[in-house]
């Protein structure tokens, strides 16, 4: 199995990214061709809330976590990071 994570599609294709990703593949997932213009922007990005990056992962950003941010910063809401495994009580499969 790969070690990557499909996070969605964009313009009509589909978008794979490791969980983690480095400045590079995280500017081309927000900029395309202007990937370059990633640099002039991420230090602001990050002081309204842009997912740092981890020192643990060798410097990577939380792919997830950054979809998550521009997500909220564009006004979708919705956005799930993982399911809610609780348990919400007994299954009724008769229902009345």
């Amino acid at each position: 199995m790969k070690d990557f994570v499909r996070v969605g599609a964009m313009q009509g294709r589909l978008v794979v990214l490791p969980l983690y990703a480095d400045e590079r593949e995280i500017a081309d997932l927000v900029f395309g061709s202007r990937a370059e213009h990633w640099s002039q922007v991420v230090r602001e990005l990050e002081r309204g809330g842009l997912p740092k990056r981890s020192e643990l992962f060798g410097g990577l950003r939380y792919v997830p976590k950054v979809l998550q941010f521009f997500d909220l910063r564009e006004g979708v809401k919705g956005t799930i990071l993982c399911a809610n495994d609780e348990e919400d009580g007994p299954e009724n499969w008769n229902p009345v």
